[in-house]
């Protein structure tokens, strides 16, 4: 069963949505219309398992773009196992808004459940009646911020379920394929998202802001599953403005670590300035696979010239990146962004190989006699052995003397050359040093 959230705007959908998913994946603000896209999660009890959606709040009578948009997105996603739960504010009166929605999603001919929130007593019951004129049998009446009435609620979901198999849902994770897309606000990333999904599954506009959540959309395309994030802007602590956006941002960054491929979109106007480079140095740290791409690519003039100065930038001055790709595009154009997500898809190993042990010592050595850690305190440093840790991002343990001190220079050096001996292109390394004793020494 298919479990949408509707009503207008501050009327607790989201407060609902993160208890019965018992996580707080979506952010919650006191601002009236802090949820703008749609959020969805599987939720699953034993062999039980149920999807639950969080949408925009609505208003039908609204002429604002964003909101007419929701509307058709809405409308173009329901399905036979679609479940209304209509919320409305406990504390207010029925306006002609709640009337409005409600006539809206009869149209529908679904299953509808009626939830009061923000009832804060223990009186929940006597809170319904002014509700009864709606002629919606089921209702439930609960408050979020005390915990009241969401037990009941969530037996009920389960309960109601027509549809119990676990994997009912559930994609195949091993073949799953996840995408972060990162930057500052305004960069495009939305419309990205959009122009490769083929419709505007994200709200986009030319304020910058707009998206304030890290949200994934599943789709199959050319028979892989992908997962694919798009993430509020990443702000300059110094420009939030709100716990909203300073929540946004901390959102985006902890996703990065936890998708498989970050892609990094940089307004060409723009280019790579100081906000850019802190987005850079954070994906270098956390990500796995990683891309760049300059977006809006059709408002420079002299192409070639900006595309010489980035590639001359990219080889020079942003060292984390000698070896990883990079594209010009303009998102609005369907055939840029397509061909780019195949690049990107076909240069992208899902189960990474392990690289032998004995050429990692072999390049070890080398590497270290071609180039020697200075001396600290006027000893050498002895770099004795070598492996592999983990293949997604490649991690390689060292194991030398005086690995606290080994110099951040020389910790670079080491990364490129490992690069290069191995040609790895697009991944992310991470050479971590130890003095303890080398395990595979008796």
């Amino acid at each position: 069963m298919i479990y949408l959230l509707i009503g207008q705007k501050n009327v607790g959908k989201s407060s609902i949505y993160n208890r019965i998913n018992l996580k707080n994946k979506n952010i919650i603000n006191v601002k009236e219309g802090s949820t703008r896209d749609w959020i969805e999660s599987i939720v699953y009890q034993k062999s039980n398992t149920i999807k639950i959606i969080d949408t925009p709040g609505i208003n039908p009578f609204s002429k604002n773009i964003y909101d007419k948009k929701t509307l058709i997105y809405i409308k173009k996603n329901l399905n036979p196992l679609t479940h209304f739960l209509f919320v409305v504010d406990g504390q207010q009166n029925l306006t002609r808004i709640d009337d409005e929605i409600l006539e809206w999603i009869k149209k529908f001919n679904l299953n509808i459940t009626l939830i009061i929130n923000k009832i804060d007593n223990n009186k929940l019951d006597y809170y319904s009646y002014n509700y009864f004129k709606l002629g919606i049998k089921r209702t439930f009446n609960i408050s979020c911020s005390h915990n009241l009435g969401i037990n009941k609620l969530v037996k009920f979901l389960f309960q109601n379920n027509k549809y119990n198999q676990k994997n009912l849902f559930k994609n195949n994770e091993k073949e799953e394929i996840s995408i972060g897309i990162y930057g500052k606000p305004n960069a495009g990333k939305s419309t990205l998202v959009n122009t490769f999904l083929g419709f505007n599954r994200f709200q986009t506009g030319n304020l910058s802001g707009i998206t304030t959540d890290t949200i994934p959309h599943n789709i199959k395309y050319k028979n892989k599953l992908i997962k694919i994030f798009d993430t509020a802007g990443i702000k300059p602590n110094t420009k939030i403005n709100s716990s909203l956006e300073s929540t946004a941002s901390l959102l985006s960054i902890s996703n990065i670590s936890k998708t498989f491929i970050s892609i990094l979109l940089i307004d060409s106007i723009t280019g790579i300035d100081r906000q850019n480079k802190r987005i850079l140095n954070l994906i270098s740290t956390k990500g796995k696979y990683i891309f760049i791409i300059f977006n809006k690519i059709d408002l420079i003039k002299d192409k070639a010239l900006f595309k010489k100065n980035i590639m001359m930038q990219l080889n020079s001055k942003i060292y984390q990146f000698k070896n990883n790709s990079y594209f010009f595009i303009s998102s609005h154009k369907k055939n840029h962004v397509t061909k780019v997500f195949d690049l990107i898809l076909n240069r992208v190993v899902i189960k990474d190989k392990k690289i032998p042990t004995n050429k990692i010592n072999s390049w070890l050595k080398n590497a270290t006699n071609d180039l020697e850690h200075p001396l600290i305190r006027g000893k050498k440093v002895n770099f004795k052995y070598a492996l592999q840790i983990s293949n997604s991002p490649i991690k390689i343990k060292i194991f030398c003397s005086h690995s606290y001190k080994i110099i951040r220079s020389y910790k670079l050096y080491l990364k490129n050359n490992f690069i290069k001996y191995f040609n790895i292109r697009d991944q992310n390394i991470k050479l971590n040093f130890s003095t303890s004793k080398n395990p595979y020494n008796n």
